[in-house]
């Protein structure tokens, strides 16, 4: 209701501001003011709908794409699983953030992240986070959740890429959160 009457405010603050102006002019002047008007109806009730549209793709990357996940992937400038578990924790710090544990990662992927590439973790393991099988075989599986790389036991020396967290975030349960 109250687009409504936003658009019908506008148009009838158009005409009371021309309507000395169509009673001073002729009835041609007044027709073709009163298309004037009409066209730019129809163009606020276009931008009210483009308005509404672009409003509710804000609100739907709000709810999922855009939230502030404080964990990320972090992979080597040398290219894909370029880091040991010890260059992994040093490429997090140098990132200004701490490389994630467990936990980290999958309060990351309840709130929404995917990461079809294996990362270190604190706790030595390499694993990552997917919701979709959508990235081709080996990526995923049939179960969503936090996939491990590898069966054996962890070898720190093997090279993956790492996941890291924020130094600071803010969290809706616990307030601000330091980090390392």
């Amino acid at each position: 209701m109250r687009k409504l009457n936003t658009k019908w405010f506008t148009v009838c603050l158009l005409f009371f501001t021309l309507q000395p102006t169509l009673k001073a002019q002729g009835n041609e002047d007044v027709v073709e003011i009163k298309s004037m008007i009409e066209k730019l109806t129809a163009t606020v009730a276009s931008q009210q709908t483009a308005l509404q549209n672009l409003t509710s793709v804000i609100k739907t990357l709000e709810q999922t794409q855009c939230k502030r996940i404080p964990v990320y992937h972090l992979r080597s400038t040398k290219g894909v699983y370029q880091l040991t578990f010890e260059e992994a924790k040093i490429a997090c710090r140098a990132d200004g953030g701490a490389i994630a544990t467990y936990q980290q990662l999958v309060d990351a992927w309840n709130m929404g992240l995917e990461q079809c590439a294996c990362g270190w973790l604190s706790d030595g393991t390499t694993r990552y986070p997917m919701h979709h099988n959508n990235h081709g075989s080996g990526c995923g599986g049939n179960n969503p959740g936090i996939k491990q790389c590898s069966a054996a036991p962890p070898d720190k020396n093997k090279k993956a890429d790492v996941y890291c967290i924020r130094k600071t975030y803010q969290s809706k349960t616990i307030g601000k959160v330091l980090l390392g």
